[in-house]
């Protein structure tokens, strides 16, 4: 019994998966939302969902292909996921102030290291993602990639692009601080109190008593904080879609 392989279809198999593995590998949402075995999954599914006939007639072409949809991948997976870190961010900037900083430990699913508060941050940013169908729209910025530039296509990048990026990263940035902002000027009055007694009572070991104080300190008011998470992660969505758009402009407007 034989099998017949198209060689249209299985050169659109291998290029469709290309971009798809590039975007699962340089996207942060799904290294924190997917293991390893569940982001290979997803690569193979949505590579054969994304799969059109391709006809290539030699192996520097198809090498060629390959490359130009691993930069489109990358870039759409790298630009939508810049914002995803402002919770990593402001759980690491928690976890500085607060003293838990040392208390990192290796994520296996990352590859990075991992303290306490960016821990709860992002599995909490992971699943009111989840919960919000942000990765439907990331399977929809995918289809639209594939519309707007073919496999066998060839992207005119723009300058914006660079733009683009700095930007969200300001974004980013910004956003990370305003969040833990409100637990770190907690924990800044806590240290003056603890100065302050330390001085009136100089026989006090301020660090003994101190380092329960600001984590429980820290453990309320991330507490409240934590609350305005799923607000953030809706202007979040909202903002990747934007990004998607945006990218695939820059990639198809050169």
């Amino acid at each position: 019994m034989e099998i017949a392989i198209d060689p249209g279809w299985a050169t659109g198999l291998a290029l469709s998966s290309t971009r798809m593995a590039a975007f699962a590998v340089a996207s942060p949402i799904y290294a924190r939302i997917l293991p390893g075995v569940g982001r290979i999954a997803l690569v193979l599914v949505l590579g054969l969902f994304f799969t059109d006939p391709v006809a290539i007639s030699d192996l520097y072409s198809l090498v060629a292909a390959g490359f130009i949809n691993a930069v489109i991948g990358a870039a759409l997976g790298f630009l939508t996921g810049i914002l995803f870190h402002i919770f990593q961010v402001a759980g690491g900037v928690l976890d500085f102030s607060s003293g838990l900083s040392v208390s990192g430990v290796l994520d296996p699913m990352t590859g990075h290291q991992d303290t306490v508060f960016g821990r709860i941050f992002g599995i909490a940013a992971g699943a009111i993602f989840l919960a919000l169908e942000g990765d439907q729209l990331l399977i929809v910025g995918l289809s639209r990639s594939v519309e707007a530039i073919p496999l066998d296509g060839v992207p005119s990048l723009h300058a914006g692009l660079a733009d683009l990026a700095v930007s969200l990263l300001g974004k980013m940035m910004l956003a990370a601080v305003e969040l833990a902002f409100p637990a770190v000027a907690a924990l800044f009055l806590v240290e003056l109190a603890l100065g302050l007694a330390n001085r009136m009572v100089p026989h006090m070991n301020a660090f003994l008593v101190g380092m329960p104080a600001k984590i429980l300190v820290s453990l309320l008011v991330v507490s409240v904080v934590a609350l305005a998470i799923p607000s953030l992660m809706d202007g979040v969505i909202s903002e990747i879609w934007a990004t998607l758009a945006r990218t695939l402009t820059g990639l198809t407007s050169g």
